[in-house]
């Protein structure tokens, strides 16, 4: 009981409140100035606590780029309450990111170049009014405008090469674009910017974030 108190900085009240409620549920064994044990059930509890703190853990870091040590102090306190099914569902999406081939997706680059972007923006006090303007609710992908519908230009992020490419294009904050046309398999996109038809690869649709006018 003293190793659990210095191990987790609380006073021994605390624990010994703890474990009564621990004794009481079934979970851990606990003779009095003795050892503390898991019972059965508590082990496949403790493994199942463990294993969301895992997948949570690898999907702050992984996936939304967050420090290790930022994702595991934040997994620690989301595990116990998240469901099983969300947790479950959180895996399935990690392994669909790990499947997919980067040319096939590069929709997480483009997420993971937009969070740096976002970071040096607000390190140096300025892109208050863009972040705003991307995190609108009514702002989309590209590639998700019907054909024949326009929309204004409110992001465009993107690897270096696809992004320099596109503003070159007219492509900028503020423009107006024109879904002209779709190709059956979804690449590429036919749109028209300030009178001009222009032909995007998904890579590129996906990297323009627009609101939709209308």
């Amino acid at each position: 009981m003293k190793d659990i108190g210095e191990f987790l900085k609380v006073k021994s009240p605390s624990v010994v409140g703890a474990l009564k409620v621990l004794v009481a549920k079934g979970l851990i064994t606990h003779e009095r100035y003795g050892y503390i044990e898991l019972s059965q059930e508590g082990e496949a509890l403790a493994w199942e606590v463990y294993r969301k703190h895992k997948t949570l853990a690898k999907f702050f870091n992984g996936i939304l780029g967050i420090d290790l040590a930022t994702a595991a102090r934040d997994a620690c306190a989301i595990e116990h309450c998240v469901s099983d099914s969300t947790v479950k569902r959180i895996a399935m999406f990690m392994r669909f990111a790990e499947a997919v081939p980067d040319e096939q997706a590069p929709w997480l680059a483009v997420f993971h170049d937009y969070v740096r972007e976002s970071v040096k923006s607000n390190q140096e006090g300025a892109g208050d009014d863009l972040c705003e303007a991307v995190t609108s609710e009514a702002a989309i992908m590209l590639d998700m405008i019907p054909a024949g519908r326009e929309a204004n230009v409110v992001r465009v992020a993107g690897r270096k090469d696809i992004k320099r490419r596109l503003l070159d294009m007219g492509i900028i904050p503020g423009v107006k674009i024109r879904m002209e046309r779709v190709a059956p398999a979804g690449d590429p996109v036919d749109v028209v910017v300030k009178g001009h038809h222009l032909s995007l690869r998904k890579a590129e649709a996906w990297a323009v974030m627009v609101e939709e006018i209308g």
